[in-house]
């Protein structure tokens, strides 16, 4: 004697001789769109489906019929022209300002100059010559506002 669970329409649960096996029906679009039937062991219809769930935190992000991406503009088109909705304006792209651009136009200082002399424009090998040359003087100590 079986159990038989009907879980859905397509999956059915039975007891076979060992253990529960899974009897489901699935669409094989690879020939012609037909209705197959597999059988698995109930460990492995568990397993293969909990590879369709997704981690918390994470969200589904394809579309499917009108929004799928493939007729997404003529579909939205076709949707526009039948509500009688004008198309929207497309947005002049916005250009980010460079944050050093943005800093001195608030501070007056700009990021680009030299931080240890305020002269010239900064770079690893500008900073080191002018280290250099503002230590000459002072035996080797480095300057109060450059320590």
């Amino acid at each position: 004697m079986m159990d038989i669970t009907l879980i859905s329409p397509s999956v059915t649960v039975y007891n076979g001789r060992n253990e529960p096996l899974t009897l489901f029906q699935w669409k094989d679009y690879h020939h012609e769109a037909r209705h197959r039937t597999m059988t698995l062991t109930a460990d492995e219809f568990i397993r293969r489906f909990l590879l369709h769930v997704l981690p918390v935190g994470f969200k589904r992000i394809r579309s499917y019929g009108w929004l799928a991406n493939r007729h997404r503009a003529e579909s939205l088109a076709t949707c526009r022209r039948l509500l009688g909705v004008e198309p929207p304006v497309a947005a002049s792209p916005i250009i980010a300002e460079d944050y050093r651009y943005r800093y001195q136009q608030l501070t007056g200082r700009s990021l680009r100059d030299c931080p240890a002399c305020g002269k010239g424009t900064w770079s690893a090998a500008s900073k080191a010559r002018c280290l250099a040359t503002r230590l000459a003087p002072s035996r080797g100590r480095l300057p109060a506002h450059v320590r």
